[in-house]
């Protein structure tokens, strides 16, 4: 099916990524083509949700494709935290080891949470702690 891409709030703080049905690496890449291009409308810190619920399944070549989303789309002005919505097993796992391989050298973590309005919480948060970590309140 496809990823979509969007502001999810008025502010354009947060993109949120919504993935249904079976989707593809290149729909993956065109994603994260189209979540830099939001990035580059705004010079302030911006959140990012992944809801997998109605598309979590995983093409193949799973770490050759997410190093492309680390290696050129990873805008200066993403927040340290990315909040995945309703993950199964696999991509949970898949996840946590790319977290762990390349959290702290992309200055990133991954969270996964099971609703949308709990992502959005965790969003607004992380963007608060931001703000008050770069002066930016």
């Amino acid at each position: 099916m496809s990823i979509d891409v969007r502001w999810d709030n008025d502010d354009h703080t947060i993109v949120l990524f919504t993935f249904s049905g079976s989707w593809t690496w290149l729909q993956f890449r065109d994603a994260c083509d189209a979540s830099l291009a939001l990035h580059r409308e705004v010079s302030y810190p911006v959140a990012s949700i992944y809801d997998m619920r109605e598309g979590d399944h995983l093409p193949t070549n799973f770490f050759s494709n997410v190093r492309y989303a680390l290696d050129v789309t990873d805008p200066p002005n993403r927040t340290p935290t990315q909040v995945v919505v309703g993950a199964g097993f696999l991509v949970k796992s898949l996840g946590e080891v790319v977290d762990r391989l390349y959290g702290k050298h992309y200055g990133f973590g991954l969270t996964f949470v099971s609703s949308l309005e709990e992502a959005r919480e965790l969003a607004r948060t992380e963007l608060q702690e931001t703000a008050q970590r770069t002066g930016q309140s």
